[in-house]
């Protein structure tokens, strides 16, 4: 498992699930003023994602922990230079806004414009006039069930990944050669 590209993926998960929930509270306090159960799925599933993620960042620090040599410091005598430290084994970058933009049009199954519209929405929950949203967010509502249909595949897809990398070790390491099985 590529811990560095599972975090990007993962990221791009919380964005769209981020995005999609203001875009229908939005929708649904100027429609409905109430919360539907659609704004509710989409906060949980944000919610699991950045669980997934906040794991994946810690096996990230883990991995670096576990790999990185551990000397003990002697004092640095006044005059010499400090010693370089290593480099971490695996980095992790956060995306910045502009590239999650784009990639979360690219990862739009839709034609709802998802950037325009979380735009709207921000700038309506600090009270500033924007025009309404659309009367028929149906198109939201089926790119929700889309992108969480896809989240769910990706998990699981990691859950087989993880499941075959402990397999192969655990074979590795109970391998009996075959001088000793001849002994037994």
């Amino acid at each position: 498992l590529n811990l560095r590209h599972a975090h990007r993926d993962l990221q791009i998960y919380v964005g769209a699930f981020t995005y999609m929930r203001n875009i229908k509270l939005h929708w649904d306090l100027a429609n409905l003023q109430a919360k539907s159960v659609l704004s509710d799925e989409l906060g949980r599933m944000r919610k699991s994602a950045r669980e997934v993620l906040c794991s994946v960042e810690e096996a990230i620090n883990l991995t670096n922990l576990l790999y990185t040599p551990n000397r003990p410091r002697a004092p640095q005598p006044r005059g010499q230079k400090k010693r370089r430290q290593a480099q971490p084994v695996v980095t992790y970058k956060i995306l910045p806004r502009k590239l999650m933009e784009k990639r979360l049009q690219q990862f739009n199954s839709t034609l709802v414009p998802l950037v325009e519209l979380h735009q709207q929405a921000t700038l309506a929950a600090r009270g500033e006039d924007v025009p309404p949203p659309p009367d028929d967010l149906m198109v939201l509502e089926q790119h929700a069930l889309f992108t969480k249909l896809k989240f769910v595949q990706y998990l699981k897809s990691i859950r087989k990944i993880l499941a075959n990398q402990r397999k192969s070790l655990c074979k590795a390491t109970t391998h009996v050669p075959k001088a000793i099985q001849k002994k037994l």
